[in-house]
């Protein structure tokens, strides 16, 4: 199957067996269902269109760049222990430091000079564990204190990765979910049978990393959900 992709302006024509129609691209919606918006009124004059859908294309919205696939590849690449609920945290008691998806972006970010990391130690009382939490914040002397987070990422890099924002966040109705399915352990499984009763429109990798999905399905779910999960002017188009 040839893999095509798309971006806003492209003039388009889409055929399949029942009619043909031309416009131009206004949004890509969900590409999963070949569900493109474009503007039908518009159908480029007498040019001829950049592109025709047909049902044998593997629609996407764009390629991810460099830095989004180094992302997805030190999730698939075992080096990482998977943590929870922060950034990143070092277990004493194990001596490993657990990273929850959104950590490892940080780790290469901090490699890249784009954040520092801090740590704050913290006495675990009720099993006599030593913590410590790492926060990762700009390195710019000026940036507001604000920018210092443990749990989501900080906007640096946010726009270093080219993500929409700092949890990274998609439409869950837009989603492709098939990544999540298989092996996902009796708390993902209620996480995605509990998905279409979930009043908010949007879901994001944070909360997914914090029910049980481990590094590898996340990194699918990410490549199968780049264009909800990065801006359009961060990726690759042909």
């Amino acid at each position: 199957m040839n893999t095509v992709y798309l971006k806003k302006g492209m003039r388009v024509t889409h055929v399949d067996e029942t009619f043909a129609c031309s416009g131009t691209v206004v949004d890509v919606v969900d590409l999963n269902s070949a569900m493109v918006l474009w503007d039908a009124t518009d159908e480029g004059g007498s040019n001829e269109p950049d592109l025709v859908l047909k049902s044998d294309l593997n629609i996407r919205g764009g390629k991810m760049n460099a830095r989004q696939q180094t992302w997805v590849d030190d999730l698939r690449s075992g080096r990482y222990v998977q943590g929870k609920s922060t950034l990143r945290q070092h277990d004493g008691v194990k001596n490993v430091d657990l990273d929850c998806c959104l950590g490892v972006a940080c780790v290469r970010a901090k490699e890249h000079g784009i954040v520092k990391s801090i740590t704050l130690s913290s006495d675990r009382v009720a099993d006599s564990t030593n913590f410590q939490y790492y926060f990762f914040t700009s390195v710019d002397p000026m940036a507001s204190e604000d920018d210092d987070h443990g749990g989501y990422l900080p906007h640096d890099v946010v726009a270093w990765l080219g993500l929409k924002d700092e949890k990274g966040t998609f439409h869950k109705h837009l989603a492709d979910f098939s990544a999540l399915t298989e092996e996902s352990g009796i708390e993902g499984e209620r996480y995605l049978s509990l998905i279409d009763w979930i009043a908010a429109a949007t879901l994001d990798l944070a909360s997914l990393n914090d029910a049980n999905f481990n590094f590898l399905q996340i990194a699918q779910f990410i490549e199968d959900n780049a264009h909800l999960l990065f801006t359009e002017e961060s990726m690759q188009h042909d």
